[in-house]
């Protein structure tokens, strides 16, 4: 069977795992093709397709070759920007066989999509639509314990490289031969071999107290059909508020992630900070004591959150640093936490924490090659 090739749009900052990962897209596919809009400043970007070094177009128009699909993936956007985006997709479909849809648009420029595929013949498929296909009684409490190790990996605040780290960690523990299950944070997790979360856990119909009931049994069948060694669950939305005014979820998300499953090892990936060790020491009692975990390592990003332009804006505005500034903070940091705090985009480091999740899982027969 013909791999199906993938076109993305819109592009943004966090699609560049495409092309970081393309090695983990499900063999069903070929990442193909890119464009983001002109303003962006990922249009003109080099990156790497499944097919070799590739120039971000800024329309799906320019594309170069045929393609099956077109993917939109989830991000954000004001709502006044959405018209454009969606003319743009509404044109190319009569190009492609599929769109798999993550986005968020409006449900009014949702359906306009829907409706020009509907008449090209196109198929449309709305991968945020998943059901956990659970069947329990409403009343049932007990959550049941995994028969296998949990590695969590979560956020301090959302785009802080946590689903990078994830397929980092997805693809040492397949090269060193543990057969890995992982349930990803983002919307279109399935594309790379993951699990998604069952639309259940966000849908606002289903009662908060049912929701790790339903996450906990979705675990569990995973784990039942799979029969994997470790899992890897990403942890969706951010652990806690920024501020008052910037809440982000409250994370009400992470929450119920954690109710549903024992981690036996926690990723957690946060912002870049320089010499905020108070920060690392803080935020490690609220997990213990919110989630019932302490965070084995973290993951320092390149993000940072200017709070002086987001209270002008009235909207949470992230940044990103210069490496170097990263590798500084670092150095700083070094030997001053009680968990280490790392920087979790290399390959050594990828490794430093295998062998940390495997140094604390030894004598666990549940682990096994």
């Amino acid at each position: 069977m013909s791999k199906k090739r993938i076109a993305v749009y819109p592009f943004s900052e966090e699609c560049m795992v495409f092309s970081e990962h393309n090695d983990l897209i499900s063999d069903e596919y070929i990442f193909a093709e890119a464009a983001s809009p002109e303003i962006w400043e990922e249009s003109g970007r080099s990156i790497k397709t499944s097919e070799g070094e590739y120039v971000i177009k800024t329309s799906p128009s320019e594309f170069e070759s045929k393609v099956d699909i077109l993917l939109v993936p989830e991000f954000e956007i004001a709502k006044s920007a959405e018209r454009g985006i969606v003319s743009k997709i509404i044109e190319f479909v009569p190009e492609v066989d599929e769109v798999i849809y993550y986005g968020k648009f409006t449900e009014n420029n949702k359906q306009k999509i829907k409706d020009k595929c509907e008449k090209c013949r196109c198929a449309f498929s709305d991968r945020r639509d998943i059901s956990a296909g659970i069947d329990f009684v409403t009343s049932e409490q007990e959550i049941v314990v995994p028969d296998v190790p949990v590695v969590a990996v979560a956020g301090a605040w959302e785009n802080t490289g946590k689903f990078d780290v994830l397929l980092s960690l997805k693809r040492k523990f397949m090269n060193e031969g543990y057969k890995t299950a992982v349930i990803g944070s983002r919307g279109y997790s399935d594309i790379f071999g993951c699990f998604n979360y069952p639309d259940e856990v966000f849908a606002s119909d289903v009662s908060e107290r049912i929701k790790p009931v339903i996450m906990n049994r979705y675990l569990n069948q995973i784990i039942s059909d799979s029969e994997p060694d470790i899992v890897i669950v990403g942890v969706p939305g951010s652990l806690q508020p920024l501020t008052e005014k910037y809440t982000n979820g409250f994370g009400i998300t992470p929450f119920i992630a954690f109710q549903s499953f024992v981690a036996d090892f926690m990723v957690l990936c946060s912002f870049f900070g320089e010499d905020d060790i108070e920060f690392y020491d803080e935020t490690s009692k609220m997990c213990k004591y919110r989630y019932g975990i302490f965070p084995d390592v973290y993951h320092m990003s390149d993000m940072y959150i200017d709070v002086s332009e987001s209270n002008e804006k009235g909207k949470a505005m992230s940044h990103t640093v210069y490496k170097e500034r990263t590798v500084n903070a670092l150095e700083k940091l070094k030997n001053k936490s009680s968990t280490p705090v790392i920087d979790l985009s290399s390959d050594e480091n990828i490794d430093f924490v295998f062998n940390m999740i495997i140094d604390k899982l030894t004598g666990d027969t549940r682990v096994v090659v």
